[in-house]
């Protein structure tokens, strides 16, 4: 992959963090992935349906489409295309074909040929394949050496819409809105409930002085979930939350109506 097409990619998919950001998070909040599994976790892929189902306890706790977006190896660091994997089902890369198609920039990762990258960027230009396309993010499915990155759509709902924008848990934590008292939704696929910034207040609370009023500020880390911005921010397993929009989001849950 030559400098240029490179760059190209790399300022599309920074121009995107915020969007990749927070549809990864509420991915990972609800299927953890392989590395942060328990011992009663797993999913269960299928791409000749094609599907995936992620499960705890022997129950299944968020199901739905699956798309392989490409294949990783690892230690080569060497990207494959889905749609030139000749191992997979037709269906389980179909309906990302046309996305694939549609924007030139991809042109250098959509070859038959192996392409080398980095890890991290593999991880990320998949994560952006996904959410642009408008799929739930990109789940890392580990087999060996090889990581094959899905474009998913979940629910946890039987009779259900697939649709990510019709499905809505925790980004922090996930939990679905039967099991919260209240649960904000302030961006499309983002939403935060009462329990995970009554833990956030908590531990400001808790908090010396000098950590209030130095925080995280570490450029690198991910930026607030709810504002995009890297200011002083308290982190969750996948999201963090700046004290700004901790404090904002008190107010909504302050202003929601209780129940008598």
């Amino acid at each position: 992959m030559h400098d240029q097409a490179y760059n190209e990619l790399a300022a599309a998919v920074a121009s995107d963090e915020n969007l990749t950001q927070r549809i990864q998070s509420k991915l990972f909040a609800r299927v953890p992935p392989p590395e942060a599994l328990s011992a009663d976790e797993r999913y269960d892929v299928d791409l000749a349906v094609p599907s995936f189902t992620y499960r705890g306890g022997g129950e299944p706790l968020a199901w739905g489409p699956a798309q392989l977006i490409a294949t990783f190896e690892l230690p080569t660091n060497t990207w494959l295309c889905g749609k030139f994997n000749s191992s997979i089902h037709p269906v389980g890369v179909a309906q990302l074909a046309s996305f694939w198609d549609a924007h030139a920039i991809l042109a250098p990762l959509r070859t038959a040929e192996p392409v080398r990258l980095e890890p991290d960027f593999a991880a990320s230009v998949a994560t952006w394949i996904a959410a642009r396309a408008g799929w739930l993010g990109a789940y890392p499915a580990v087999t060996g050496t090889t990581i094959a990155y899905l474009a998913l759509q979940l629910t946890t709902y039987s009779d259900h819409s697939f649709e990510p924008t019709d499905n809505d848990w925790c980004s922090l934590c996930g939990r679905v809105p039967e099991q919260v008292a209240v649960l904000l939704a302030p961006h499309p696929n983002t939403a935060i409930c009462g329990e995970c910034v009554e833990l956030a207040l908590t531990i400001l609370a808790e908090s010396d002085d000098k950590r209030k009023a130095e925080g995280t500020t570490d450029q690198d880390m991910p930026s607030c979930l709810l504002c995009g911005e890297k200011r002083p921010r308290l982190y969750f397993a996948y999201a963090g939350l700046c004290y700004r929009c901790i404090r904002f989001a008190e107010q909504l849950i302050e202003k929601q109506p209780h129940s008598p």
